[in-house]
């Protein structure tokens, strides 16, 4: 049986050992770019319509979000709204089910209306999963003290410490929630937002510009500056082995690793930690074994940095889908609907950071 899949080379290139040379081509796809491409105007206005679907799937589950917490504080939970963790377990516990169980149904019917291509199905070994994984974590890693210089910055001026405001609540709500949420629901609901059904009907139209839109359009989602940097960084690397594989399980199991490893472990060493100690003779076991994992976090980045540097000339993008090239890349961003989902994402962004340093209080 032949081999389909991806290996890197000893130069570090992604070699399509056994696939003929059009492998990646999108050409080869169900639906053709020759197939929907009908000029600048259409390009412009299907990047409009995706561009107000997500404006939309994020007005959804405000909405809903809003009627639901109306709802239950008048009729059901008062009692329970009494306990800080509680209010904490409730909000996260609507906040799911309005994104997920609600908005996204609607949000997938109305891109549904909209032009899509199948990708080719190409494997990708252990080795190579493995490799990617390190360099993610490594990029995940330097966008994470990215934000925290900005954060530091911007507190630095009205002498106030910002702090991640996810980890503080992922603390507080039971550790079983916080798993389901980061580690199960995020990883499968998040790459079929911002990966398959995205690159789905704008790869046609350029993979670099595909790749760029995904990674720019998932850091805004998240709405804060402390998320924003390494959230769109491993977009863009999602979208690569999206676009690359053709099988969305890849990148669902990569973003898994992500949440797991940066986010539900230390959780746990949050919750189980007992001291600030830095001193090793007079700290707890567990405070020494999450200081242990700490050092092995900043080793693995370090490596995974350096692999992304040494193998990044060798991520590359079809050149033979030109109909959105780096000179006109403009016409995915020139429209009304990707425009006010930027400027919409941005504006939330610059209030909730201004918030967290103290310079504005949004009264709640």
């Amino acid at each position: 049986m032949e081999d389909n899949s991806n290996n890197f080379n000893n130069t570090g290139d992604i070699d399509n050992t056994n696939n003929n040379d059009n492998a990646f081509n999108i050409n080869n796809a169900n639906t053709s770019p020759t197939d929907i491409t009908i000029g600048t105007n259409y390009i412009k206005h299907l990047f409009s319509k995706i561009g107000f679907c997500y404006v939309a799937y994020f007005g959804i589950t405000i909405a809903a979000q809003l009627l639901i917490s109306f709802i239950l504080a008048n009729n059901f939970v008062e009692s329970l709204m009494q306990n800080f963790k509680n209010i904490l377990l409730i909000t996260f516990i609507i906040s799911e089910i309005t994104m997920y169980a609600i908005a996204f149904p609607i949000f997938l019917l109305m891109m549904k209306k909209i032009p899509r291509v199948s990708l080719p199905k190409n494997k990708l070994t252990a080795k190579n999963l493995l490799i990617i994984l390190i360099m993610a974590f490594g990029i995940m890693m330097t966008g994470n003290l990215i934000s925290i210089a900005i954060e530091a910055l911007v507190g630095g001026i009205n002498n106030t410490e910002v702090t991640n405001s996810l980890e503080s609540i992922l603390k507080d709500i039971p550790l079983s929630f916080t798993i389901l949420m980061t580690a199960v629901l995020a990883p499968i609901f998040e790459e079929l937002l911002f990966r398959k059904i995205l690159i789905d009907r704008c790869v046609q139209f350029g993979e670099l510009n595909a790749i760029i839109l995904s990674g720019i359009i998932f850091g805004l989602f998240h709405m804060n500056i402390s998320q924003f940097f390494y959230a769109t960084a491993l977009g863009m690397i999602f979208a690569w082995v999206y676009i690359r594989t053709g099988n969305i399980l890849y990148t669902m199991f990569l973003h898994f690793c992500i949440n797991t490893v940066g986010g539900v472990i230390p959780s746990i060493f949050m919750r189980l930690g007992s001291t600030d100690s830095t001193d090793f003779s007079t700290m707890s076991p567990i405070d020494i074994v999450s200081s242990v994992y700490t050092i092995l976090q900043v080793v693995i980045a370090i490596i995974g940095v350096t692999l992304f540097i040494a193998k990044r000339k060798n991520m590359l993008v079809d050149p033979t889908t030109p109909v959105i090239d780096k000179k006109n890349m403009k016409l995915t961003y020139s429209n009304a609907g990707i425009t006010t989902y930027i400027i919409m994402c941005i504006i939330i962004m610059i209030i909730d950071l201004l918030s967290r340093a103290g310079f504005i209080s949004l009264g709640f």
